[in-house]
């Protein structure tokens, strides 16, 4: 290298300036007589700052790489070439040194270092003939067959200047390294476009268009609603043909089907009527209408004793009457009994009564079931189920009647309760009931239940009808007597 050369002071290099180095370097072959001389003159790298340095790129170790291969991982430097770089931040083109671009295009690769540290120079590899080995590169020798004398020519990658040695790069470029055949540890160096991915691409698109108008969605699926409304149509107009079609059979139809339902129900009622008669029937102890005598009950058409004492029995109108007015101002009460007729433990015994004259304003107008019958020493004793039938408090009463006692005959009541809506005041008809299942006696009163009591005084025994005698008279009809076993 001449003297003059070395005299001239370094000047800054720029990334373009180092990625043409890099280029050229790795065109030469290895048997070629390198001089400084015949290259343009080139700055060594840039200070190690987070501003101009990349990060180094990987090489082998100078036992492994051949002659013109650079060593990245420990680069050394001239203390001259930083000292000038410390001073002037920019290139020849006045753009500051940036960093490497998005691309990977490194600004140190393939510079060579010395390896000794005190050589001064920068050792940089160069050629006589580096623009003619480029080959199809795009960069061509000039007229005289020297480089650097072409001016600017086109080159792929970017715009390459022969009076300068730079290439200044236009688009993204790739660094690429490859092995030379035959020459195990020696690569050469070189640079490849960043070709920019089409827009029509052959395959299709990875996910359906997002945010489609409902237009769009419409048009797209036009075929399936047009399918859709169809069947729709279809559908609608079949249902309107046989519901014409079947409109006068409709009438039959439901009356077929309420007649059907009647007759069911019918059937069901005639049923569950035949089994409550069946268990009825084996349940059932006297069933007696009281329209006629036909179980010898008690009349006084032949008995003066009761007559004189204002009593009255017999059967009139299709039903049994029993009636008591005082004498001598002594009113007495008349009973009538099937004293033939033993209930068992578990009974219920009702009747129809419809009081026929009576004073709605005594407290001893009354009338009821008796039960439980018995005489011991010939004093009767019983249960009774009576209704105190005085319009100020009617009400319904449970009580004992025992004739051995002097005073007091009939007892306090063991259970009462005021009449409701369920009896039927006046000379009107009531259903009196009283159902015992051990010792517990519950009473009914048209159907409705009023209570229940639980007394253990007295046991099975006779039935009987009994009413209250009155000054001015009290009568009552019965009818429709059942009693059936529990």
């Amino acid at each position: 290298m001449s003297s003059s050369q070395r005299e001239n002071p370094p000047r800054q290099i720029s990334w373009h300036e180092m990625a043409t180095q890099a280029f050229q370097e790795a065109q030469q072959s290895r048997g070629e007589t390198t001089t400084r001389e015949s290259l343009s003159p080139v700055q060594p790298p840039l200070p190690d700052t987070p501003e101009t340095l990349a990060p180094p790129v990987q090489t082998p170790s100078s036992k492994q790489t051949g002659g013109h291969t650079s060593q990245l991982n420990k680069p050394k430097f001239s203390k001259s070439a930083f000292s000038k770089r410390n001073n002037q931040r920019t290139g020849e083109a006045g753009t500051p040194t940036a960093g490497l671009d998005d691309a990977g295009m490194n600004r140190q690769a393939d510079l060579k270092p010395s390896g000794n540290p005190n050589d001064t120079t920068d050792n940089l590899p160069s050629s006589s003939n580096a623009t003619r080995n480029l080959g199809n590169t795009g960069i061509l020798p000039g007229p005289t067959g020297t480089p650097g004398k072409t001016g600017t020519l086109m080159h792929p990658a970017g715009e390459y200047s022969g009076d300068t040695g730079m290439l200044k790069l236009n688009q993204a470029v790739k660094v690429v390294r490859i092995p030379v055949a035959g020459k195990p540890g020696e690569y050469k160096t070189g640079i490849l476009p960043m070709l920019a991915q089409s827009d029509t691409s052959a395959l299709p698109p990875t996910t359906p268009p997002q945010n489609q108008t409902w237009q769009q969605k419409v048009k797209q699926h036009s075929k399936f609603i047009a399918l859709a409304t169809f069947i729709v149509l279809i559908i609608f107009s079949s249902g309107i043909y046989l519901l014409t079609r079947t409109t006068g059979h409709t009438t039959a139809s439901v009356n077929a089907v309420k007649s059907s339902i009647k007759q069911v129900s019918l059937n069901a009622t005639a049923t569950a009527n035949v089994q409550a008669t069946a268990t009825f029937e084996q349940s059932l102890l006297i069933n007696d209408s009281l329209s006629s005598n036909t179980r010898e009950w008690l009349t006084t058409q032949n008995r003066d004793d009761l007559t004189k004492k204002g009593i009255k029995i017999f059967f009139q109108d299709n039903a049994y009457h029993i009636s008591s007015t005082a004498t001598g101002g002594i009113a007495y009460f008349a009973d009538a009994l099937l004293v033939n007729e033993i209930t068992p433990a578990n009974f219920t015994f009702s009747v129809d009564a419809q009081q026929i004259k009576g004073d709605e304003n005594s407290q001893y107008n009354f009338y009821g079931l008796l039960f439980s019958y018995i005489e011991i020493n010939r004093q009767p004793i019983s249960y009774a189920f009576r209704v105190i039938n005085n319009k100020a408090d009617r009400r319904y009463e449970f009580c004992t009647f025992d004739n051995r006692r002097q005073e007091h005959k009939w007892s306090d009541p063991i259970w009462k309760k005021a009449t409701g809506k369920e009896f039927h005041n006046g000379k009107g008809k009531n259903n009196l009931k009283v159902q015992v299942k051990d010792h517990t006696f519950t009473f009914y009163v048209n159907g409705q239940k009023l209570g229940s009591i639980r007394d253990t005084k007295y046991g099975p025994g006779s039935i009987g009808l009994g009413v209250n005698g009155l000054p001015a008279g009290s009568e009552v009809a019965f009818t429709n007597l059942l009693l059936t076993k529990n």
